[in-house]
């Protein structure tokens, strides 16, 4: 009984292999020589924590306006939920610090006043 063989050349075999990895879930590798697969620009990681200040009672549950300082003289606002405890009793401005998790922020500390 005869055995059938094939030869491979180098560009299917590497082909076959990038397939196989690619199924078995092995991340791509990229060759830092080859410049058409490299990004254009780097993005920057997502912020995940943010102080800032917020004004009024913030009850459980409820949501507040914080202002934060993203740089030198710029003021942002974004909304974020509390969902420790409530705050209350101050009319004044107080520190905060916020976290994202997924797509919301959330209190995670604030200034005792």
């Amino acid at each position: 009984m005869s055995t059938e063989r094939y030869l491979l050349g180098g560009g299917l075999l590497s082909g076959i292999r990038r397939a196989v990895e690619k199924a078995d879930g092995t991340p791509v590798k990229i060759d830092v020589r080859d410049a058409s697969r490299q990004p254009l620009q780097q993005s920057r990681e997502p912020q995940l924590f943010r102080v800032g200040t917020a004004t009024g009672t913030w009850n459980k549950t409820y949501t507040n306006e914080v202002q934060w300082y993203p740089a030198s003289g710029v003021t942002a606002t974004f909304t974020a939920t509390n969902i420790f405890a409530n705050i209350t009793g101050t009319t004044a401005a107080y520190n905060v610090c916020t976290a994202r998790a997924g797509n919301t922020w959330y209190l995670i500390a604030a200034e005792c006043t």
